[in-house]
């Protein structure tokens, strides 16, 4: 099993349009993990909010640190839903799939989940880890 925590850092945007009605961002921010996977990664963000008010989150965080007590390098892929209130303030929830991202051409999957909590903010994980 896995589980752990998630911080998210302040964003970096690098684009912001509008497509067929929709608001596109793409931006970046640190993400720091705890439990299962401990470290630090940087986030490459795309949000699509969609004309209801609707939002879909797509995000590849390149990650350093221990997975399963051990060091790793690995790539999250991220697939969320966005839910704003008001005040633009969010609850996000989605999938995860981790890979090696080490030094051999090989991407192996060394895990997958679903996380929940606060968009631009942070949360929880909690899924399967493949610990070699």
């Amino acid at each position: 099993p896995a589980a752990g925590t998630f911080t998210e850092g302040p964003e970096t945007i690098l684009d912001e349009r509008e497509s067929g009605g929709n608001l596109i961002i793409e931006l970046t921010r640190a993400v720091v993990f705890s439990g299962t996977y401990t470290g630090a990664g940087q986030a490459h963000q795309r949000i699509v909010i969609h004309k209801d008010g609707s939002a879909n989150v797509h995000m590849t965080i390149t990650f350093s640190g221990l997975a399963c007590g051990q060091p790793a390098e690995l790539e999250f892929l991220v697939v969320g839903q966005v839910t704003f209130d008001q005040n633009f303030m969010g609850d996000i929830a989605g999938t995860y799939t981790v890979i090696d991202s080490g030094a051999s051409d090989a991407r192996t999957l060394r895990g997958r989940g679903e996380f929940e909590g606060l968009a631009g903010i942070g949360g929880a994980y909690q899924g399967q880890a493949h610990c070699d």
